[in-house]
Formats: structure tokens, C-alpha cells, sequence
């Protein structure tokens, strides 16, 4: 294989792991910023979450729903997901990632007596 070819096989690896990355830093953001504001804030009786049945009024003097201490929104908001991200990038770095052959560095081409 040419030096052209290898490169543009590891700039297609590269590309396609990038968008998965960004793929999935994508959902994350969304998934943590929708849930956050849905149920780590109070909503007033008119709010339209309410309105349209996604979560119930709540004010600030309301109760939070605890677990071992933390609120729900933040495990169901944040530690979830990101234990979820961390599960799912250590399966693509096993699975879906490529290991290029990025040529041999000058030291190496030395020790090697190239």
C-alpha cells in the first residue's frame, strides 16, 4: 500500500470515529440539558412542560426526590448518562476504532538501521 492510500484510510478512520464521537456528545448534551431543565427546576402550573403533561408544577419549596443522598434529576440528569458515555466509548475504542499504521518514527528508522 502507498504512503496516499494509507493516509486517506486513516483520515477515513479518523473521520468516521469523529463523527461518532460527535454523534454521541450530541445526544449526551441533549439528553443532559433537557432533563436538567424538565426536572432539576420548578415549573408553574402555566409553564408548557406542565401544560403538555411532560412533568408535574412544582415550586422551589417542594420536596426533591432524593437517592442515597442526591437528588434524582442529577443521577437521571448527569452521573447516568455520563457512566452510560463512558460504557459506550470504551465498547467503540474496543470495537469500532481502527489502529492505523502511522509509518515509523525517526527514532525507530534508526534503531532499525533504515
Amino acid at each position: 500500500m502507498t504512503m496516499s492510500e494509507s493516509a486517506a484510510r486513516t483520515y477515513r478512520n479518523a473521520c468516521r470515529e469523529a463523527r461518532w464521537c460527535g454523534v454521541l456528545w450530541l445526544l449526551n448534551l441533549s439528553w443532559t440539558i433537557g432533563y436538567v431543565y424538565l426536572y432539576g427546576y420548578s415549573h408553574s402550573p402555566d409553564s408548557w412542560p406542565v401544560q403538555q403533561g411532560i412533568v408535574n408544577a412544582r415550586s422551589v419549596n417542594d420536596p426533591v426526590a432524593m437517592v442515597a443522598g442526591i437528588p434524582w434529576w442529577i443521577l437521571g440528569g448527569v452521573v447516568i448518562p455520563w457512566l452510560l458515555m463512558a460504557v459506550i466509548n470504551i465498547l467503540i475504542a474496543c470495537f469500532v476504532m481502527a489502529d492505523d499504521d502511522l509509518g515509523e518514527t525517526p527514532a525507530e528508522e534508526q534503531t532499525h538501521g533504515h
